[in-house]
């Protein structure tokens, strides 16, 4: 942001890959979310993969870890969300790195997901409520 105003941004189709993966295929079958330490404890994990560089391989072992060391759905569906996060930001670090203010806005927990991960990266953030800013930006507030 420059003087109020938005002067870059950037965006990837992390969402829609995570959705395809959780919704259609066999890596991250839907869950009822019944289990949410698990799905913590398995997006921190995927964050840690993502570090290794290795997107393919990676989102395999989604799968692999349920069948061999019978991970939870909840679980796989944390992992495959950090991993693929974590490795936006990592193909991402270099722009980051040369801004001086990462802003991070929309959903809280999706927010709150990306902190940690650029956090990982060791580049501090600043949530900012998404609704608010559509209804200030809308003249609205």
């Amino acid at each position: 942001m420059e003087d109020g105003r938005i002067a870059s941004f950037r965006t990837m189709p992390t969402g829609e890959l995570f959705a395809l993966l959780r919704d259609h295929s066999t890596l991250g079958p839907k869950t009822d979310r019944a289990h949410p330490a698990q799905e913590a404890l398995g997006f921190g994990e995927g964050l840690e993969r993502a570090g290794e560089g290795r997107l393919l391989s990676s989102l395999f072992a989604a799968r692999a870890m349920r069948l061999r060391a019978g991970r939870s759905a909840e679980w796989a569906t944390g992992y495959l969300s950090g991993l693929i996060i974590g490795c936006e930001i990592a193909e991402m670090r270099g722009t980051l790195e040369e801004v001086d203010d990462i802003l991070l806005i929309g959903d809280a927990q999706l927010a709150v997901r990306y902190a940690q991960a650029l956090g990982r990266q060791g580049l501090a953030s600043q949530l900012l409520d998404g609704d608010a800013c559509s209804l200030a930006g809308l003249g609205l507030v």
